[in-house]
């Protein structure tokens, strides 16, 4: 079994205008609600979304529509490809090294991906 990991670099400043008010982790909660299969890491700054796809195949075409996706609307994502199963990471872009707080931009990228 492969395993993959894609890194999208978060050095590109996105290319869509975004709200960019920062969310409390309650307020994320509150959002993750109505979204499926995506959950809040335990540092409350990053999302996560695992699919089980029904190939090998299907989930590196997956990933890569992802990554591409991901690349064109400047959201820094982390794919791990292993097998069929890709687990998605979404975070808002780091500051001064460190990861951001979630904001409604992210929120609304995954929420394209239901």
């Amino acid at each position: 079994m492969r395993k993959l990991m894609i890194v999208q670099s978060d050095a590109r400043p996105r290319r869509v205008a975004r709200p960019l008010q920062k969310l409390k982790p309650e307020r994320v909660q509150e959002e993750l609600r109505t979204m499926p299969g995506w959950s809040m890491l335990p540092n409350g700054k990053i999302l996560q979304r695992t699919y089980q796809l029904s190939s090998d195949r299907a989930a590196a075409h997956y990933a890569t529509y992802f990554s591409a996706h991901a690349e064109d609307r400047g959201q820094p994502a982390i794919l791990n490809l292993t097998g069929r199963t890709l687990t998605v990471k979404l975070f808002a872009p780091h500051s001064r090294g460190h990861y951001a707080a979630l904001d409604m931009g992210v929120i609304a990228f995954a929420r394209q991906l239901n």
